[in-house]
């Protein structure tokens, strides 16, 4: 192999992530073990390793292991071990002195000029906060009265003025012996500071200065605080926005040159995240809009653009990783948090341009990604406040459960609109990809709408009264949880089958296999149950209009279950089975007062 400097494309084939199945021809993730014994069995592996993000270094070892990873973590410079410090010890703003002994158990091994490096290039205070947290000093002549009652065992420090007591010793004691011995050959002075230090120093004010630090160094990486990341999800108003910039693209020319951005390069997660969506069948619109970029531009300003929209969708991809919770530097986090980001990004483009792939590419151009995200976000949670509006007036469950009136697709698509990053299905975690989504789910509240509407306002029901009936015993025979919008609706429609003007109400057994009768006598049952509902929902409407769509595919997907249910089964239907899809009498129970409605109507 090459020395490293000779060839360019060495270099980077010793880095390639991927490479191809030499059998089935398939792109494959290639592992990291195999990834560090290539770069370490280069003739230059030391300056290699000098030369890597210390990212891409700290996420081979993530992946590898930390004790597959020993040579590659031998050869990191005292920088790139600073940051991989900073992605590996911190939790939010704490960081964990168990985590850090792991890591000095390490560096302990390194020689004394690479021992001396790291304790100069490390921060001061980290050194001073683990030994303070893990060791009680105190100096032989003033406190000599006070160590006579410790029990624990003293050790004095190699220049014998100070004495310390290791409560944990299995814990940190080998660790922190091997540092003070090391220390002090290394450098007297230093290894005094450090111990006053140590003794005097007060670890809440070494906490907020290491975490100030911490802060400033993963500013220049990409990952800026939390409340600076949340500002990619500051919503914007989706319609005014998108007419904006729409105007904007219409009359402004080409660009000539890329947006201006950082010096951050995109990092391996990003960059598999894009070449994973190109590669996909039902490839996401951002990466349709990628390929766009040399048709539109030319190859020269599509390689400019290219680099600007990847170096933005490092920074991007490592705000949402922040604004959401995750840990710096994490390669799986990182990895979410980029597929996140495109899926975002593939909506906000899709909407802004209805779908054309070439004013995308104009778009990613002179629209900066980030503004980007906070449209794709923003068209997600206008679903989410629709929804928040209705649950807020309490009208779509009868129990203690979230949404009992809801089909359990329903409910999954409720419950994951509330989560903070509105998802499709809370069970699934299936995330809003494209402008389809979004009109399927706006499809899907319409007719949660519809539902709440028809009962709590056109036919003048209330939550207290419903309740009043199905939860009587008497009256009832059909467990609460089980019932939902669609259960009312078909037992409403069996109800109109035996009866034009019947109220709704449980019917029992005879009343159900009467009308299942009357059904099967059509030549088209669905046909007709659909268009007598259709009718029924028309008659009550405040304004007489033809119905919505989506309230005519609701009134079908409920009739079309309902038909498939109760004509498919041969035998009598059972007072258990037809409990299933309407509301039924208890067995044995006398007959209604028909003069009595189901629930006193209240119109709201």
């Amino acid at each position: 192999m090459k020395p490293i400097g000779s060839s360019k494309v060495d270099i980077a084939t010793l880095l390639e992530p991927t490479r191809q199945n030499p059998v089935t021809g398939e792109i494959e993730k290639i592992p990291a073990t195999e990834r560090i014994d290539a770069i370490l069995s280069h003739p230059q592996a030391q300056a290699i390793v000098a030369a890597l993000d210390a990212q891409f270094v700290y996420g081979l070892i993530q992946e590898a292991g930390r004790n597959d990873a020993l040579d590659l973590i031998a050869l990191a410079t005292p920088t790139q071990v600073q940051s991989i410090i900073d992605f590996d010890t911190w939790t939010r703003d704490e960081i964990e002195l168990v985590d850090f002994t792991e890591w000095m158990s390490l560096l302990l091994q390194r020689d004394d000029e690479d021992f001396a490096s790291l304790f100069n290039t490390l921060d001061h205070e980290l050194f001073v906060l683990w030994f303070r947290e893990a060791v009680a000093v105190y100096e032989w002549e003033a406190d000599l009265e006070l160590l006579d009652l410790i029990e624990d065992p003293v050790y004095t420090s190699p220049c014998g003025q100070f004495a310390m007591v290791i409560p944990q010793e299995n814990a940190f004691g080998p660790e922190i012996r091997l540092f003070i011995e090391r220390l002090y050959q290394m450098d007297v002075a230093q290894a005094l500071t450090l111990m006053s230090d140590a003794r005097w120093a007060l670890s809440s004010e070494l906490q907020e200065t290491l975490y100030q630090l911490r802060t400033a160094r993963l500013s220049d990486a990409g990952y800026v605080p939390y409340d600076e990341s949340m500002a990619v999800f500051a919503r914007v108003d989706p319609i005014a926005w998108t007419q904006r910039e729409r105007e904007k693209l219409r009359t402004a020319p080409l660009p000539k040159r890329a947006l201006p951005v950082g010096e951050l390069t995109p990092l391996e997660p990003q960059a598999l995240a894009v070449q994973h969506a190109l590669s996909k069948d039902d490839r996401p619109f951002f990466a349709t809009v990628l390929t766009m970029l040399t048709p539109v531009f030319g190859p020269k300003l599509a390689n400019e653009v290219l680099s600007s929209t990847m170096m933005q969708m490092r920074a991007l991809a490592q705000r949402v990783l922040v604004a959401e919770g995750g840990k710096p530097g994490d390669p799986d986090a990182i990895n979410i948090a980029s597929e996140r980001t495109i899926d975002v990004l593939s909506l906000a483009l899709e909407f802004l341009t209805e779908g054309d792939a070439a004013r995308g590419a104009e778009s990613i151009a002179t629209i900066p990604l980030r503004e980007l995200h906070r449209l794709g976000h923003s068209v997600t949670t206008e679903l989410q406040a629709q929804l928040r509006a209705m649950a807020r007036r309490g009208n779509l469950s009868l129990t203690d459960q979230p949404f009992s009136l809801l089909e359990d697709a329903d409910a999954a698509l409720a419950m994951g609109l509330l989560q903070q990053r509105p998802v499709m299905n809370a069970d699934t975690q299936r995330r809003f990809r494209s402008v389809r989504d979004i009109q399927h789910v706006a499809q899907r509240l319409g007719q949660i709408a519809f539902a709440e509407l028809f009962f709590f306002a056109w036919l003048g029901f209330d939550r207290d009264s419903l309740m009043g009936v199905l939860d009587n015993e008497e009256l009832n025979g059909t467990p609460l949880e089980m019932v939902r919008f669609r259960t009312l609706f078909a037992t409403f429609l069996l109800n109109r089958l035996l009866d034009a003007e019947r109220p709704l109400m449980p019917m029992t057994i005879e009343e159900f296999d009467a009308a299942r009768e009357i059904l099967q006598q059509e030549e088209d049952p669905i046909q007709a149950l659909s268009q007598r509902a259709q009718e029924l929902v028309r008659a009550r409407q405040p304004k007489k209009q033809e119905l919505a769509g989506f309230v005519v595919d609701y009134i079908t997907e409920t009739v079309t279950w309902l038909c498939d249910e109760i004509l498919t089964h041969a035998a009598p239907t059972s007072h258990n089975i037809a409990k299933n899809w309407i509301l039924v009498r208890p067995e044995g129970a006398g007959p209604l007062d028909l003069s009595q409605p189901f629930g006193k109507a209240t119109v709201h």
